[in-house]
């Protein structure tokens, strides 16, 4: 869980998804984001540069795209935020 939705913030967690996968034999080559400030942001496109990932944006009102971001999102709500309760936000992220 990080603090914000912020660019530094949107840096930090595709570094460390960057660092999990690659742990696993994973190597992330592409990127689809919304079109949100975070992502546009130079910062984050010199990361992804520099970390060999081509990233793109998902076409705004294309249901294509932003349906898939918008099923993954409903398996991480299902699955993982609310799969099991909790007694607080804070311990979602033990």
């Amino acid at each position: 869980m990080l603090a914000d939705e912020r660019k530094g913030s949107a840096v930090e967690f595709l570094k460390a998804a960057v660092t999990y996968y690659a742990a696993l034999g994973v190597k992330i080559e592409r990127l689809i984001t919304d079109n949100g400030s975070a992502y546009r942001s130079g910062l984050f496109a010199r990361t992804c540069q520099a970390l060999g990932i081509t990233h793109s944006f998902t076409k705004p009102y294309r249901p294509q795209t932003n349906g898939k971001a918008e099923q993954f999102i409903q398996t991480c709500l299902r699955e993982w935020a609310y799969g099991r309760v909790r007694a607080n936000s804070a311990e979602r992220t033990v």
